[in-house]
């Protein structure tokens, strides 16, 4: 453990597209799948179960956890913020969350809670609800009401293989009438493999129904069950990451960043704590 505490080194670079009108479809909160190509579908930590609800079930964790994420896009003004909690209950999980994006003339705020059990001893299944909002600093610009709606998981566990499925926005909820204030319908698809005790693979697809199939493939080195090193790809338009992690008693902390082809790099830095 000695050796693990050499304390992390800063990363920062990691990039997403953002789209430049109300989208609601954030990039998944945590540094450790950002830094795996944005696969999230079929990881088992806290950001993971945050991202596709149905993992907070498999967590096998009986303690409350709270987290915070923060992401400057393309090294701008515009950056993502999220918090995220779970609790475990009796027979299930409850997760809360909020999700905002954007600058001091334009944000959008997504409030979220959820639940989540177990079907069977390795199947579990998540659903949320979701609040969004619309803001923007002009006087001339009348705000959109406040929208709601959810989205759905489920996650199969082995002792080497997780399998996940999420779909987020299945109503078809939307803002206003105009092309650019649409929620999109996205569904993903996802499976990882530890490979060894050391060695972890992901693989992902996504389809947002306005934009192409996007495929994302990641690969986690752990050192000494303390000190991760990541490296992800993911498609459309072709973004590769990279990041570090670092797994306290307690505690995780974790660094990524993106490299978008035209855009540049995005960095992020995510936390959370078990009580």
């Amino acid at each position: 453990m000695k050796n693990c505490r050499i304390g992390l080194v800063l990363l920062s670079l990691l990039c997403l597209a953002t789209p430049a009108y109300a989208q609601f479809q954030y990039p998944a909160p945590g540094a450790r799948n950002a830094a795996m190509g944005g696969s999230f579908i079929a990881l088992d930590d806290f950001w993971s179960a945050a991202n596709s609800l149905a993992g907070a079930a498999l967590l096998h964790e009986d303690h409350f956890q709270f987290g915070i994420s923060h992401q400057q896009h393309h090294m701008l003004s515009h950056s993502t913020q999220q918090i995220a909690a779970i609790l475990p209950i009796k027979n299930g999980t409850l997760i809360g969350g909020l999700a905002t994006f954007g600058n001091h003339d334009y944000r959008e705020s997504m409030f979220t809670a959820g639940y989540a059990m177990k079907l069977m001893p390795t199947l579990a299944m998540g659903i949320s609800s979701h609040v969004l909002t619309t803001s923007v600093s002009d006087a001339y610009y009348d705000n959109p009401p406040a929208r709601v709606t959810i989205s759905a998981a489920l996650q199969y566990q082995t002792q080497n293989v997780i399998i996940g499925a999420k779909v987020f926005n299945p109503a078809f909820v939307q803002m206003g009438t105009e092309t650019e204030s649409h929620i999109p319908v996205v569904m993903g698809i996802g499976a990882s493999y530890q490979i060894h005790e050391s060695l972890l693979a992901t693989a992902e697809f996504e389809k947002n129904i306005y934009l192409p199939l996007t495929s994302k493939l990641g690969i986690e080195y752990t050192y000494r069950d303390c000190l991760s090193a990541r490296i992800g790809f993911s498609t459309n338009p072709g973004i590769y990451t990279f990041g570090l992690g670092y797994q306290g008693t307690s505690y995780n902390i974790d660094l990524a960043a993106q490299m978008h082809p035209y855009l540049g790099l995005t960095p992020q830095i995510s936390g959370n704590i078990r009580f």
